[in-house]
């Protein structure tokens, strides 16, 4: 138990952990807002166990869609775009059970990220959008 507590300081005071649980701050929350989201719903920004925004939408629109709005809308807001990723999701045997999706970008101190777990048999589409600074 020392080992960890002794571990946890360290990486506390090296700033590879955040104290507390932390939240969405007022500029995480105008950057979020900030940015065209995907189909009509409004996307709230809301604290994320990872101390940042978040938000989370299902849309029986085709992923890729989604993917290519975010492409278009976030370089239009001043970030920079990382090509999208697509993994396989496979099961204990090896089988592929999905594809997971994933796009991030960054503007100064701020990361942006889409993801999607797209398990197949499995509809309508998940998004998790997330936003917070580097460092959070």
């Amino acid at each position: 138990m020392r080992q960890i507590v002794s571990l946890s300081l360290a990486l506390l005071i090296t700033g590879c952990l955040t104290a507390g649980p932390g939240g969405c701050s007022a500029e995480e929350a105008a950057a979020f807002n900030a940015i065209d989201h995907f189909g009509e719903q409004a996307l709230v920004p809301e604290d994320h166990p990872y101390g940042i925004c978040g938000a989370t939408f299902t849309t029986d629109v085709d992923p890729d869609a989604v993917v290519e709005h975010y492409q278009t809308v976030l370089p239009e807001a001043g970030w920079a775009v990382q090509e999208p990723h697509s993994n396989p999701i496979t099961a204990e045997g090896g089988d592929q059970v999905g594809t997971a999706l994933d796009l991030t970008a960054s503007k100064g101190s701020m990361t942006f990220s889409l993801g999607a777990e797209l398990l197949e048999g499995s509809e309508p589409a998940t998004f998790n959008v997330l936003l917070g600074h580097s460092g959070s």
